[in-house]
């Protein structure tokens, strides 16, 4: 699957965030679908089925982290790659995102080249190339 057709589902309650995110990843050539409101976050991941899911971890009502442990618990959605959104989790000092199926942690503000760079290496290794 070529960089085109891959597709990214960014879930940020931050509007203005997602907005510029999304815009920049459209940019490189991915298809994306944004939602602000993580309550719905996995019923857009049945729908869409989307390559990678960029999740922020600290929303209101529903965590980043219910929502990636829903996630892996969905027996068609557990193979979606999940990469977490966090101005204050580190993948490196946080287990915990790791329990809950998250492979890479993007620390806020992150650099889009950097960040898109380490969504291609997550998605190549589940497509297994």
């Amino acid at each position: 699957m070529n960089q085109a057709t891959k597709k990214i589902l960014i879930v940020d309650d931050d509007a203005e965030f997602l907005s510029e995110l999304s815009e920049s990843l459209r940019l490189y050539g991915f298809q994306v679908i944004d939602i602000n409101d993580p309550s719905c976050a996995l019923e857009l991941a049945r729908l869409e089925k989307p390559d990678l899911i960029l999740l922020d971890m600290k929303m209101p009502k529903t965590s980043g982290a219910q929502i990636a442990y829903e996630l892996k618990s969905a027996e068609e959605l557990k193979k979606i790659p999940v990469m977490a959104m966090s101005a204050y989790f580190k993948m490196k000092s946080s287990g915990l995102l790791e329990i809950y199926g998250i492979k890479e942690c993007l620390h806020k503000p992150f650099d889009i080249d950097t960040a898109v760079a380490k969504m291609k290496t997550l998605m190549d290794s589940v497509d297994g190339t």
